[in-house]
């Protein structure tokens, strides 16, 4: 279970933003560097050619290695020899991929985890659409891949693949020549400002079973793509990340074509193993726009149905659409991106990533930037920490635990360690039910309060947490 520690990925995103970030936050997989040809091999043990090393087009070092499915193995692996298993200590896997043309051909990358317990093989997978030309960065996190079949987790990585035949949605396009460089897993930052839930440009297994488009898109290059029509029962997300806890709001960039006065109902998963109903979290959202539009929802603002566990076990994202006995064949939700923020409507482009405009600009309001203390190009508004934790109290007292909430991680965004907003949030968070990530608040009181009393009460809630009481 993905453990949410906001005050730590505070800290993290403020050393990346001075450029402290040392390069030990990455473990290379694969530089391409040497004899790239005796590391990846052929599947199906024929023996076929996999990767050769290239030295004409490359991005880092001397060489990548060059993949071309028309005269080499259509299914290849990387050998498992010196190759870290435990990747669930990681946030993503990268990697640099050049391809000679934009051909429209689909490769896959899996990771495979094998499970005892069941038959056939378990496994990651992700698909990349070939519709580019020159290099791409790739920057994949779990929320990109969809399950097959029972894998263990990313806790047991036994092999990565890459692949171009072998499934139906795969296509291989005479033409297709790819070259890979800099594969590596890295430490994914995060903050309360922007936790990515969706992203269309690389998450193509999401949201099944629906087609992707590159028209009308509004943050990168693609968009889930929903005809209501074809598809009246609704859609659903199981890749999304489970751990929600420590969001306020829940946004999503969503585009409409004739579905005024219809009814979208969002339904957040969390299924109790005490629970025989189906247990989830509703909230609904008229649809009275056409075009684009940036739609925020409270989570505190949410209706239970049945017992759900709580937000931080969350087992998937789905929406219906009411409100019509029957949707005309132009009837079209496209999904952009979605993401939990502690403001409502804030978009956080984050630590910029390589890859130039293909990763483009996010489009929306803006969210502070974060930066090293005494950095004179901070664009953080100058808000006094204190004052946050005071309008915190008063909005706490007057019951507005959302509000509350709000303030306290302001205060954080600002001040990673400041223990006042851990206790508040640890008690706010408590009494929502999210019983883990408040313990995660409690414990960094216990880490840095020197009030001894303080101290001694977060030690008492998180046993009375752990107890269930």
């Amino acid at each position: 279970m993905e453990r949410t520690r906001i005050w730590v990925h505070l800290a993290l995103s403020i050393v990346v933003a001075s450029g402290g970030l040392s390069q030990d936050a990455f473990v290379s997989l694969d530089e391409m560097e040497d004899d790239v040809a005796a590391r990846w091999r052929d599947v199906t043990g024929a023996g076929a050619a996999a990767l050769t090393p290239d030295e004409e087009i490359v991005k880092e070092g001397a060489q990548s290695g060059l993949w071309n499915p028309s005269a080499a193995a259509q299914q290849i692996y990387l050998d498992p020899e010196g190759m870290p298993t435990d990747w669930a200590v990681y946030g993503a896997l990268e990697m640099w991929v050049h391809s000679a043309e934009a051909t429209g051909a689909v490769f896959a990358v899996s990771i495979h985890s094998e499970n005892e317990q069941t038959p056939g093989e378990d496994y990651y997978r992700c698909l990349i659409p070939v519709d580019w030309q020159g290099w791409r960065f790739l920057h994949l996190e779990p929320r990109s891949f969809s399950l097959g079949r029972e894998p263990v987790g990313w806790r047991q990585a036994d092999s990565l693949r890459l692949s171009i035949a072998g499934w139906s949605d795969l296509r291989h396009v005479p033409g297709t020549v790819l070259r890979f460089d800099a594969l590596r897993l890295v430490t994914a930052t995060r903050t309360p400002e922007r936790r990515v839930l969706f992203e269309p440009d690389t998450d193509w297994c999401a949201w099944w079973p629906l087609t992707y488009a590159t028209d009308p898109v509004q943050t990168g290059r693609y968009v889930a793509e929903w005809y209501v029509a074809e598809r009246t029962g609704g859609v659903v997300n199981r890749s999304v990340p489970r751990n929600w806890s420590g969001g306020a709001y829940l946004n999503m960039w969503l585009h409409a074509t004739h579905l005024e006065g219809t009814e979208l109902a969002v339904n957040v998963a969390s299924d109790s193993p005490d629970s025989e109903a189906t247990d989830r979290y509703d909230a609904t959202v008229d649809v009275d726009w056409s075009g684009w539009q940036l739609v925020s929802l409270p989570l505190a603002k949410f209706h239970r149905g049945g017992e759900p566990e709580g937000w931080h076990a969350v087992d998937g994202l789905s929406f219906a659409l009411g409100g019509e006995d029957e949707f005309s064949d132009e009837a079209r939700l496209c999904i952009d991106d979605i993401w939990l923020s502690a403001l409502a409507g804030v978009v956080e482009a984050g630590p910029a990533l390589p890859g130039g405009d293909l990763d483009g600009p996010l489009v929306g309001p803006i969210a502070p930037t974060l930066t090293a203390p005494g950095d004179n190009g901070s664009t953080t508004p100058a808000v006094d920490v204190d004052a946050l934790i005071a309008e915190a109290l008063a909005a706490k007292k007057e019951g507005d635990l959302e509000l509350a909430f709000t303030k306290y991680i302001g205060a954080l965004l600002r001040e990673p360690a400041h223990v006042g907003a851990h206790w508040g949030l640890a008690w706010i968070l408590a009494q929502r039910g999210e019983k883990e990530a408040a313990i995660e608040h409690f414990e960094a009181v216990v880490e840095m309060s020197k009030d001894a009393e303080q101290v001694a009460e977060a030690r008492s809630a998180m046993k009375r947490l752990r107890a269930g009481e």
